[in-house]
């Protein structure tokens, strides 16, 4: 199901749900959150709430995806839901997963990023194939004899980057 969002600058903009979700929201103020992220946009929902003398004031904003999740508001609860293809509109369960601030900040995570480099140094006599890669803002990298190896690894290393590491 297609949701329209309204944006003063971006004009009609569309979100991704599941027909079973739209109920958790259809009571929410949708707005587009576009400074958060420069890669991608995201649909916050304004909550508001009687004050002492009776008047709609504003108390937070609250992601929608983590409305879907069910998880509660940041402050209380410090998971993280990540967008599987890196669109924020698509707020489907199946492109949706609970995952900590830790995963969801690694370089793979970044849709516009390749994952590990191949370089060839000379050093002396021998030839060292070199595949570097950056884990917890740490570089590492791994040395090879040979260019099929170093090209296997590094393939290797693309498939199953998240067993790997998780």
């Amino acid at each position: 199901m297609f949701v329209n969002l309204v944006h003063k600058r971006l004009g009609i903009v569309k979100m991704v749900l599941d027909d079973e979700d739209y109920d958790k929201i259809k009571h929410l103020k949708l707005l587009v959150n576009t400074t958060s992220n420069r890669f991608t946009y995201y649909v916050v929902a304004n909550i508001k709430k009687k004050n002492e003398h009776g008047k709609w004031m504003f108390d937070r904003n609250i992601h929608v995806h983590r409305e879907i999740m069910g998880l509660g508001d940041y402050r209380t609860d410090k998971r993280i839901v990540n967008h599987i293809n890196g669109n924020g509109l698509d707020n489907r369960k199946c492109n949706l997963e609970i995952c900590d601030i830790l995963f969801n900040s690694q370089s793979f995570r970044c849709p516009n990023k390749n994952i590990g480099y191949y370089s060839m140094d000379k050093d002396g006599r021998h030839k060292k194939h070199r595949i570097s890669f950056r884990v917890n803002k740490k570089r590492n990298c791994i040395r090879f004899y040979t260019k099929d190896e170093a090209t296997n690894y590094l393939n290797n290393l693309r498939v199953n980057i998240k067993r790997l590491f998780y």
